[in-house]
């Protein structure tokens, strides 16, 4: 609403809005490389906004986010079948990876933006024996990949075709 213009509102109706969809996120310039990499693979159909580019006579809907269920780190099972099939849809998929089997070290994660800490590199999700453990998995012929060293869209293709993945779990 317009206050101080005189302007006919009429009710917002979401399924009437035709594509590309604008979005506006509040902390853009925190993103990190795989969400702004995320955001360029979809921008024919989603334009991320700044604050600076909303005018007056935009609509924005304000949405605090996906509902989130048992974690912060679960989103619903329809959030991420969306998401699956916007990804999918963006992506020419090749045999590049399939059958591979993957060891998925985290050894250089900790240079990747969002894992440090005043600039101050923090060592997170290491295993301490990594490099037996490759070499032992290496006898069964699954190879070490570090996803640091992959764009988004390699990443998924991976994830969609690799027939083994191995990784540390979160904890």
């Amino acid at each position: 609403m317009h206050v101080g213009k005189e302007k006919n509102i009429e009710l917002y109706n979401p399924s009437e809005v035709k594509k590309p969809y604008y979005i506006f996120f509040k902390n853009i310039d925190k993103f990190t490389d795989y969400q702004q990499q995320t955001f360029e693979l979809i921008k024919d159909e989603y334009i991320i906004l700044k604050e600076s580019e909303i005018t007056d006579d935009d609509i924005v809907v304000y949405n605090y986010g996906e509902p989130i269920t048992h974690t912060p780190f679960v989103i619903s099972p329809d959030a991420y079948y969306f998401l699956k099939k916007l990804l999918s849809s963006k992506i020419d998929f090749d045999n590049k990876y399939k059958n591979k089997k993957y060891f998925l070290s985290r050894s250089k994660s900790h240079y990747t933006k969002g894992n440090t800490s005043d600039e101050v590199v923090v060592k997170r999700r290491q295993i301490l024996n990594e490099t037996d453990l490759t070499l032992k998995l290496n006898e069964f012929g699954i190879e070490t990949i570090f996803l640091e060293d992959y764009d988004v869209i390699e990443k998924i293709k991976i994830f969609r075709n690799a027939s083994l993945k191995i990784g540390r779990a979160h904890v």
